[in-house]
């Protein structure tokens, strides 16, 4: 029985191929974005489905110049289907340090993003932790409005809302 296939073309904002860019399903399947900014995925289960496009931080690997992006799309049980063109903004990078109520720095902690405006996290694969001295850069975050949100063991969840994220900004 045929599985179905994604395939989908990859540029910059300026329509400018790229390459290089991890492509992944969510439970599914991951690829890279080839020279001409074109990838498929194969073996991909039917229905529905959200395709994540990634930078630095996407499953570890890639260029933290372009965002991470995701969409929905449905997929065939047989068959394949062509979404057509993702195009990637560029990219803001957020820095911080996570610190207990002493101002003692946090080490391990988990950082997520989330969408101020929404309250959805940007997505389940994108993360920074903290070093030793509390400090962390989150990169590849799409230009907007988040609210950073902290976990680390034996601590509350801490939320510092609003962050702005300017794409080429710190």
């Amino acid at each position: 029985k045929p599985l179905a296939g994604i395939s989908i073309y990859v540029g910059a904002a300026s329509d400018t191929p790229t390459a290089g860019i991890e492509m992944a399903m969510r439970r599914s399947v991951a690829v890279r974005t080839d020279a001409s900014g074109k990838f498929k995925l194969n073996h991909v289960r039917p229905g529905r489905c959200r395709v994540v496009a990634g930078a630095g931080d996407l499953l570890g690997g890639g260029t933290s110049e372009y965002g991470v992006a995701s969409f929905p799309i449905v997929v065939p049980a047989v068959g394949s289907v062509d979404a057509g063109t993702l195009s990637l903004a560029p990219a803001a990078r957020i820095r911080g340090q996570l610190v207990d109520t002493n101002g003692k720095p946090v080490a391990q902690g988990s950082i997520f993003l989330r969408d101020a405006a929404t309250g959805t996290y940007l997505e389940e694969w994108t993360s920074a932790s903290s070093d030793e001295s509390g400090e962390f850069e989150y990169a590849g975050v799409p230009e907007g409005s988040w609210d950073v949100v902290a976990r680390a063991p034996g601590f509350a969840t801490a939320v510092t809302r609003g962050v702005a994220a300017r794409p080429g900004g710190v």
